[in-house]
């Protein structure tokens, strides 16, 4: 008697853990039902109008969600709620059309919220949703002051109802959202394309705006779309285009994390003809050709053309040397006394294109050298000049 007692307490206990199991399996199996904001941040531009949606991720099939959603008045404007894809496709499908499904929201301005908002597919309508979706769209108006809006459910007012009752209940887990409105930089303006080579254009513009992170820049060629080639940092007024040969056009706007400002002005350049890159020594020498009128260039290429200075003096020669080389080019009796005149741009220009770093060295060593043994010198001679006196 007592042995059957005891086999059938652990019959029963076996039965018990079982049924514990299976239980625990089946929550398992179930997980969680998501309900969330999507997309969960977002960040806009005062007056923009944009859309959030509640969507739904359901762990069993749903026939009616309802919720409520809170946001802040001073910031943004709900202009309207309405069916999300999930209950605008249920319509779709519904026979006989147009609608299967119900849909109402109350929208408070004053006090920032929406609620109710419920929605459901009908009993006589298409069966319930297992796939993730939209159950509702909100419209929005960004106001005119900076600052982040949450988006979120208040507590105990997200419900999901299921096509059949789960057992054990499921957990339905809700995540808020936000929105930020970013006031965008100013719009830099005074745009200006100068063609400073062969193959390089220089860019300017004024700076206008004080909260940028940095710039983008834009090019295009004959009627074709403008395309981003580069940025620069805040503050950044210069940057130099290169390994072109055509006519540019080119805009700039400002940018602060993912807003843009508006675009400057457009500005063209056309690169210069090799053989009128540089003017006066072009002039001076007779052909572009020439070896002097090469190192000049392979100068500027190498050394001024890399800094901004530099590029600033490179556009300012392009700029003011077309007259002169005009009239030398009228005056051949000049020529000799230009080619004079460039001796040491020339010299330097070898040095500095035609020598190793060591070289350039022990060369800036020995003219240092040169220039203290003159100072000693001088200093001597006005000594004992002043013996005499």
């Amino acid at each position: 008697m007592k042995r059957k007692s005891l086999l059938l307490k652990m019959a029963i206990m076996l039965m018990s853990v079982a049924i514990l199991i299976a239980a625990t399996g089946v929550a398992l199996a179930q997980g969680v039902t998501l309900v969330y904001i999507f997309p969960d941040n977002q960040t806009v531009i005062p007056g923009q109008v944009f859309t959030a949606d509640i969507y739904v991720e359901p762990a069993e099939p749903i026939i009616a969600v309802s919720a409520s959603l809170s946001f802040d008045p001073a910031l943004l404007t709900a202009d309207s709620c309405e069916k999300g894809d999930v209950l605008k496709k249920a319509d779709e499908e519904c026979l006989p059309p147009p609608d299967c499904t119900f849909f109402w929201a109350v929208i408070n301005n004053d006090t920032g919220t929406i609620s109710p908002i419920w929605s459901n597919i009908l009993v006589d309508g298409p069966s319930a949703v297992s796939k993730t979706g939209s159950w509702a769209t909100i419209t929005f108006t960004a106001g005119d002051t900076a600052g982040t809006s949450p988006l979120v459910f208040p507590p105990n007012t997200v419900s999901v109802q299921y096509s059949v009752p789960p057992i054990p209940p499921i957990e339905t887990v809700v995540i808020g959202g936000s929105v930020t409105i970013e006031v965008p930089p100013a719009a830099p303006s005074g745009l200006t394309a100068t063609a400073v080579s062969s193959s390089q254009i220089d860019l300017r513009w004024q700076d206008n705006s004080d909260n940028e992170d940095g710039f983008k820049i834009e090019r295009r060629t004959g009627a074709e779309s403008y395309t981003e080639i580069a940025t620069v940092g805040f503050d950044v007024e210069t940057y130099s285009d290169t390994g072109l040969g055509s006519t540019y056009h080119y805009q700039v706007r400002a940018y602060k994390d993912v807003v843009n400002s508006a675009y400057s002005n457009e500005a063209s350049a056309t690169t210069l003809e090799e053989e009128y890159a540089c003017f006066i020594a072009t002039a001076a020498y007779g052909s572009y050709l020439d070896s002097h009128v090469e190192t000049l260039r392979d100068f500027r290429d190498s050394y001024m053309l890399t800094n901004p200075v530099g590029s600033a003096l490179v556009s300012a020669y392009y700029n003011l040397s077309p007259p002169v080389a005009e009239f030398i080019d009228e005056h051949p009796a000049l020529k000799p006394i230009v080619r004079v005149g460039l001796l040491p741009a020339v010299a330097i220009s070898t040095v500095a294109v035609s020598t190793t770093l060591a070289e350039k060295m022990a060369i800036i060593g020995s003219l240092a050298l040169v220039s203290f043994a003159l100072a000693m010198w001088l200093r001597r001679h006005r000594g004992k000049c002043s013996e005499y006196s």
